[in-house]
């Protein structure tokens, strides 16, 4: 080997190993930096929000300046912090709008820079991340009625978080699976709801996950409810109410959907005790569903009085959502440019 050559060689292991060492400081904060312990404080906080609510409490101009700061840097320990930041900001309004075109296009921008900076990198925290915004995405193309995409992307969130050895997001992503393969009326045996909710439920107990053994129990308990299995429903939304307290939006999802379970027994009085319950969700389409039960099961027993406050609100909420809709249209759009990019056979199932 020539000498310059060996020096050049032996350059480019110096920058490697340099690399390497300093990879294992990557994705910690700097003790010496305000902004960096104040911002793993604000991501410890708002992303933890994940496994026990939405984020209705939280807006995303609290997280804005953060980014703001990051984005002056250019090494990888900014990049990550962007990437981190541009992923709680899509998720924040995400989880407040279901889905928005500036939510997608702050998780796509999250995506471009694990892709471009990242990508080789088969770190946990990294993994963890994709999966996150996988699993976000893959319910925005679930709401625009693209389920071949949502479980095409389901899968991939489940993939990043078995390979981060993520014990609450592989379960998180196996919960996703069960509602995608049930409203896709695929049960039963194989690759279908009731085999996902097992795998799930497999790795979550009560006392250690008790919310995600709550999102696992919500999804089988929908499973049964559409195979008109409605007393072993029951008992499954019960056992999800029970692990989790009023303040969580699963908490209303599942007085809601045992709502209707009761509706479909024709016990309208304990179906309108479940629907007010669901009815005082923050969330938008909640609340509009458990309207719509409402009105009927007053109207079913005769008491169209009670019913008129809850079709006055409907109309109203259905006015609001028309006016998201134009605002979200190209959301989808931007996902789909995104992802054909990456996946040549995203839509071969």
């Amino acid at each position: 080997m020539k000498k310059l050559d060996f020096i050049v060689f032996f350059l480019f292991l110096t920058l490697v190993f340099t690399r390497c060492g300093n990879h294992d400081n990557l994705f910690r904060p700097d003790e010496n930096n305000c902004e960096d312990i104040a911002f793993s404080r604000l991501l410890d906080s708002v992303d933890n929000v994940v496994n026990g609510c939405y984020y209705y409490d939280f807006n995303d101009s609290i997280i804005i300046p953060a980014l703001d700061f990051y984005e002056n840097g250019d090494n990888l320990r900014h990049l990550w912090m962007q990437a981190q930041c541009n992923y709680l900001i899509g998720a924040i309004l995400f989880d407040k709008n279901h889905v928005s075109e500036n939510a997608t296009k702050h998780l796509l921008e999250a995506l471009q820079l694990l892709d471009d900076n990242f990508n080789s990198f088969s770190d946990k925290q990294i993994s963890q991340l994709y999966s996150k915004i996988h699993y976000i995405n893959s319910i925005i193309a679930f709401n625009f009625s693209n389920g071949g995409a949502a479980k095409r992307l389901a899968k991939l969130g489940l993939d990043y978080s078995k390979e981060a050895n993520d014990t609450v997001w592989m379960a998180l992503s196996y919960y996703n699976l069960v509602l995608f393969y049930e409203r896709l009326g695929k049960a039963g045996e194989g690759d279908t709801a009731y085999y996902y909710y097992h795998e799930g439920i497999k790795l979550v107990d009560n006392k250690n996950y008790p919310f995600v053994t709550a999102s696992l129990y919500n999804a089988y308990a929908n499973c049964l409810r559409h195979s008109h299995q409605y007393d072993s429903a029951i008992i499954y939304f019960d056992r999800a109410i029970s692990l989790i307290n009023n303040n969580i939006t699963l908490y209303h999802k599942s007085y809601l959907e045992k709502g209707f379970v009761n509706y479909l027994k024709k016990d309208y009085a304990s179906a309108i005790s479940d629907l007010k319950v669901g009815f005082e969700s923050k969330d938008k389409n909640i609340r509009e569903q458990s309207a719509t039960g409402l009105a009927d099961c007053y109207e079913k027993m005769g008491d169209s009085l009670s019913a008129i406050p809850y079709y006055s609100l409907i109309m109203d909420l259905k006015a609001k959502d028309v006016v998201n809709k134009k605002h979200n249209a190209n959301a989808i759009t931007m996902l789909d440019s995104y992802l054909n990019s990456i996946y040549i056979t995203f839509y071969i199932l």
